[in-house]
């Protein structure tokens, strides 16, 4: 089902103050940049970058003022925007990213950044980053540095990259700063098939699912379930005889459930399952089964894992985090550009619902 999405429109209206530049490297799509870093070059600070869906990566970005950034999605009928290392440095404080698919890591080094609707493969936490928010992403391969700086939160997400050909499992890989005086950092309403801890501090994780923790990984050469003054809190492990005590460091154990099985609803239930899946995984339902020990058995009163918490997934739907009934914009056409101060930006846009499709 295609329509005309005036939502957008509405909203934009109201961001008539800042300017919005459209940026695209795909040649059916005309657009007033071709590379993001100029983009970013010539907006000021507040402005918003529409990124264009491509089968060409945009290659890096040097963010230094505060910027938006918005992309098609990363799991919706059209194309995703690939966005190679993008970094928020020094200036760039409050920015945000959304609806793209960053194909490698995303550097944080300014504070209050916000990271939602995006696939990525690998986050980069630092000193200066403070107050970071990543939520209802999906890939999430390797963070590192949590805990480096304060107020780190990591909400609603999925953590499971894998390349669909069995040859790696979906863990991810939780990296401290390496420091007893890491900063507390919270991990909430998230879903893991495979985590493995190094040298994290004063981590909690809240609300989550877990397969289970990884003791060791093999090519990495030793011990990696280490989180020292951790909390785990109703959270739930759906491995056969696994448990959080086994993780090292100490960590409060508070509320938990371990040994339920079979959790979600239309989604592989093993690690093995899940690296040998050919399905596409916009295909899949994670949300709890209606037998789980877990519906309603949060800290606040939601279900366990990505469709409770603060940002929950819509149920049922994976399109880049977004719900099934909300529009995908497929396309959007700025007729005027350049505007007055007090003027109206007129745009064309066309959007598709996905469960509708």
């Amino acid at each position: 089902m295609k329509l005309f999405f005036t939502a957008l429109a509405l909203w934009l209206s109201t961001a008539a103050w800042s300017a919005i530049y459209t940026v695209s490297n795909n040649p059916t799509v005309p657009a007033q940049f071709s590379d993001v870093q100029s983009a970013h070059n010539f907006a000021e600070a507040g402005d918003t970058l529409q990124l264009v869906g491509s089968t060409v990566g945009y290659n890096y970005l040097s963010a230094t003022k505060r910027i938006h950034i918005i992309g098609p999605g990363w799991g919706g009928p059209g194309l995703p925007a690939y966005l190679y290392a993008p970094t928020f440095g020094v200036g760039s404080d409050g920015s945000t990213i959304q609806g793209i698919y960053l194909n490698y890591n995303i550097a944080l080094n300014a504070p209050n950044i916000i990271v939602k609707e995006c696939y990525a493969y690998q986050i980069n936490f630092n000193g200066a980053g403070a107050n970071a928010l990543i939520q209802n992403c999906v890939g999430l391969r390797s963070i590192y540095d949590l805990g480096s700086a304060s107020g780190q939160v990591i909400s609603n997400c999925l953590f499971n990259f894998s390349d669909g050909t069995g040859a790696y499992q979906p863990w991810c890989y939780i990296d401290g700063s390496n420091s007893a005086m890491a900063y507390p950092s919270l991990i909430t309403n998230c879903t893991f098939y495979l985590v493995t801890m190094n040298e994290l501090y004063n981590a909690s994780f809240s609300n989550c699912v877990m397969h289970s923790v990884l003791e060791t990984v093999t090519w990495m050469g030793g011990d990696y379930d280490n989180c020292v003054n951790c909390t785990i809190n109703n959270s739930m492990l759906f491995c056969s005889g696994c448990a959080f005590a086994d993780i090292d460091g100490g960590a409060t154990l508070l509320d938990n459930l371990s040994n339920t099985i079979n959790p979600f609803v239309n989604a592989p239930q093993t690690p093995n399952a899940y690296a040998n899946n050919v399905l596409p995984f916009s295909s899949f339902n994670f949300s709890l089964v209606s037998s789980s020990p877990g519906i309603n058995a949060g800290s606040d009163g939601t279900t366990i894992g990505i469709q409770g918490g603060a940002y929950p997934f819509a149920e049922g739907s994976m399109y880049g985090g977004m719900s099934g009934s909300v529009p995908y914009i497929s396309s959007f056409i700025i007729n005027n550009p350049v505007i007055p101060e007090g003027g109206t930006l007129n745009i064309q846009a066309t959007a598709i619902i996905p469960a509708n499709q």
